[in-house]
């Protein structure tokens, strides 16, 4: 019984990354790189409302601070977008339950990766099939650079989604959620200087309250991480001066 349910989880597990995975490619594809942006930007908010909700983490006010500006620097940035973003609400709901997910599973980060892609092989395989009887397959048949960067674009994924489990399985969500503003800041930046999207005043000023929230949550982690090394040392004092070996 406990197999089946680990299959399950994996399964489900593999269908949500591989949406993630198909999303973000398609919309990079077609110039929307900016609303992928978008999406992860969102991610960390659905994560730190699925630890709060199911996992029942708890945020303290400068975290709660935090999650509000962040909220909102979303928010107008979706309402300023010009149109329903649903690439990027695919993104971060379908990341945000993958997260969750990877922290319920509990399974080691290599391995959960594995049996995770695995599941896709066979659908892969069809897929380049399809693409080859049609005459519209290029992995292969082009030039071999552009074969070796195809395989490597497998790597780049790859490595990070081992972090991320690892992480997953180590760290609250919500504060795995917080760090995974730095990745879509990056995209975006992308999208504005190296595929010319456009950047706007909404977008400014979403970047500016968003970074401001990561200020604040990272104060905060910060604080409570100082806390917690002093009451350690205070520990081992009060240890050290209760030992034999001091009287």
């Amino acid at each position: 019984m406990r197999g089946l349910l680990a299959l399950f989880s994996t399964v489900w597990q593999g269908s949500a990354v591989s949406i993630n995975w198909f999303l973000f490619i398609w919309a990079v594809n077609i110039g929307r790189v900016i609303e992928t942006s978008l999406g992860y930007f969102m991610t960390p908010l659905v994560n730190v409302l699925l630890g709060a909700l199911l996992l029942r983490e708890r945020l303290s006010r400068l975290q709660f601070l935090s999650a509000s500006l962040a909220a909102v620097a979303v928010l107008n940035l979706t309402f300023g977008y010009g149109r329903f973003p649903w690439v990027a609400l695919g993104l971060c709901i379908s990341f945000g339950l993958y997260g969750l997910l990877r922290k319920k599973s509990g399974t080691a980060a290599i391995p959960g990766l594995f049996f995770e892609t695995i599941l896709l092989v066979p659908i892969a395989i069809g897929y380049l099939l399809f693409l080859r009887l049609n005459g519209a397959l290029i992995f292969g048949r082009a030039d071999g650079l552009l074969t070796i960067l195809l395989i490597s674009t497998g790597v780049v994924t790859a490595v990070p989604l081992v972090w991320f489990g690892y992480a997953a399985r180590h760290l609250r969500l919500t504060t795995v959620g917080f760090l995974q503003y730095l990745a879509p800041t990056g995209t975006f930046f992308l999208g504005v200087f190296a595929y010319h999207e456009p950047f706007t005043r909404g977008h400014l000023i979403t970047f500016i309250l968003i970074w401001t929230a990561l200020a604040i949550f990272s104060f905060d982690i910060f604080k409570s991480w100082r806390s917690v090394q002093s009451d350690a040392a205070i520990e081992a004092a009060a240890r050290a001066a209760e030992s034999p070996a001091c009287r």
